[in-house]
């Protein structure tokens, strides 16, 4: 049983779009799930679900949790979970767990660190644009281009 961001997705901060989510809630990387069936195997608090289902196709993950774990749970209000008739319904993609896992990492030293580099290393680009004006090139053609721009620099 393995927790979702030890699954290998791979997170990419520069594909964050769409609206911002509330401070108070819990994301659905915190649900446990197994490695091998993609299945979710706990939600946060540690409670098996009664439901629990993988569509490879869609790529979504599907859970059912017994009403009377989630009625008594002090983080009800923070999950994403809806309630039915007979249990609370959690369906996400796994694209929602990359984000989700992506925002918990936005705020820590290391993307703090990685943000700071990746703002020195834009620096390199935005100077050879605008004193070699390599957006207006008056050649065409890769070998041409790439003698244009190293005569341009020398």
């Amino acid at each position: 049983m393995k927790h979702a961001e030890d699954l290998g997705l791979e997170i990419n901060f520069s594909q964050m779009t769409g609206r911002a989510v509330e401070e108070d809630v819990i994301g659905v990387d915190q649900f446990k799930i197994d490695a091998e069936t993609r299945e979710i195997t706990a939600c946060p608090q540690g409670h098996q679900p009664i439901f629990s289902l993988y569509n490879e196709k869609k790529q979504v993950y599907t859970a059912k949790f017994y009403k009377e774990h989630c009625q008594n749970c002090p983080l009800l209000e923070q999950y994403q979970v809806k309630e039915q008739k007979r249990a609370y319904h959690i369906s996400f993609s796994e694209n929602k767990i990359r984000t989700d896992q992506t925002r918990s990492k936005i705020g820590t030293d290391r993307h703090q660190e990685l943000s700071n580099y990746r703002a020195g290393v834009e620096g390199v680009p935005s100077v050879l644009k605008r004193a070699y004006r390599l957006e207006h090139l008056p050649v065409r053609g890769q070998v041409r281009s790439k003698i244009w721009i190293f005569v341009s620099i020398i």
